[in-house]
């Protein structure tokens, strides 16, 4: 949407919102465990590797 749009709703909103709600960005912030930062992704393919690893 641009930034008028956001403008609408509230004064607040200025062009740092983009960079708040980025796809990649919103991604990197979600560090539970289990969540999809490319460190957790990497940790669970790792994990499930080493099991299928011990299986054969």
């Amino acid at each position: 949407m641009p930034l008028e749009t956001y403008k609408g709703y509230s004064d607040l909103f200025e062009e740092d919102l983009y960079q708040a709600i980025d796809l990649h960005n919103c991604l990197a912030k979600r560090t539970s465990l289990g969540g999809p930062t490319p460190e957790s992704v990497q940790k669970q393919v790792d994990e499930v590797r080493g099991k299928l690893a011990e299986e054969n």
